[in-house]
């Protein structure tokens, strides 16, 4: 993922502070690509063998990428719909979002555990 679609994923699904924010004209195609690449990373993740040290890290960033892709393309789905019933839709979406945050931080903080148990630095 580029450092561009890092920061318009984050704006675009920001929905707790700005909804409408996937219905801009930016939103459909990054929404694809981010489809895209979470496919791909989804496939790789799988294909990784399972090292006991880190298998709850990986089973918890491989149901992130699936949780977020789902909600990708649900969102898609929602820009399709007309307004009343895309405002019907959004709120589950926004709960959605909510846990995927959740668990985004369980994984952060059971990799920076990781790392400093097993004394592995961050390469950047």
């Amino acid at each position: 993922m580029t450092l561009v679609d890092k920061f318009q994923s984050r704006h675009l699904l920001s929905l707790t502070i700005n909804p409408l924010a996937i219905f801009s004209s930016e939103a459909a195609p990054l929404l694809k690509r981010l489809i895209d690449k979470y496919t791909i990373a989804i496939e790789e993740l799988d294909q990784l063998p399972a090292i006991p040290e880190t298998k709850e890290l990986q089973n918890g960033y491989l149901q992130y990428f699936k949780d977020a892709k789902k909600l990708f393309i649900e969102t898609l789905e929602v820009q399709k719909e007309d307004s009343d019933r895309r405002s019907e839709m959004l709120k589950p979406l926004i709960e959605r979002k909510k846990k995927l945050e959740h668990l985004d931080i369980a994984n952060k903080e059971l990799d920076a555990d990781l790392r400093g148990k097993y004394h592995i630095f961050p390469l950047w």
